[in-house]
C-alpha cells in the first residue's frame, strides 16, 4: 500500500492517527458541543424543578377539589336513600294489610321464576 492510498481511506485528523495530523481541534469541538449539551440540559431540568411544585400544588388542589364533591354527593346520596326508607315506613304503616298482599305476590312470582329457571336447565 502506497502513501496516497492510504491518505484516500484515512484522514489525516483520524482518531487512529497517521503522524500527520493532530486530533486535538476535533476532540475540542466535540468536548465543547458536549459541553453545550449538557449545560443546556441542565438548564432545562432547572426550569421544570421549578415548576413542579407550582404543578403538583395545582394537581393537589384538584384532587382536594375532587374529594369534597365527592363527600358532597355521598352526603346527598345518602339523604335520598334516608327520604326513600322512610317513605316506604310510613306506606307500610298507613296500608300494612296491602304492604303484606304486595309482599306475597312479590314472593310467588320470584318463586315462579326462580323455579322455571331451574327445571330449563
Amino acid at each position: 500500500m502506497n502513501d496516497e492510498t492510504k491518505t484516500d481511506q484515512e484522514p489525516a485528523t483520524s482518531p487512529r492517527g497517521n503522524g500527520r495530523g493532530s486530533t486535538a481541534p476535533v476532540l475540542e469541538r466535540v468536548a465543547q458541543t458536549a459541553h453545550e449539551k449538557v449545560d443546556g440540559m441542565a438548564a432545562k431540568a432547572d426550569e421544570a424543578a421549578a415548576k413542579a411544585p407550582e404543578k403538583i400544588e395545582r394537581l393537589r388542589a384538584s384532587a382536594n377539589d375532587a374529594i369534597d364533591a365527592m363527600h358532597e354527593r355521598t352526603k346527598t346520596v345518602a339523604e335520598l336513600e334516608a327520604q326513600m326508607m322512610e317513605s316506604a315506613r310510613s306506606c307500610v304503616r298507613d296500608h300494612p294489610i296491602t304492604s303484606v298482599a304486595l309482599g306475597v305476590m312479590v314472593g310467588w312470582v320470584l318463586g315462579k321464576f326462580a323455579a322455571s329457571r331451574i327445571t330449563l336447565r
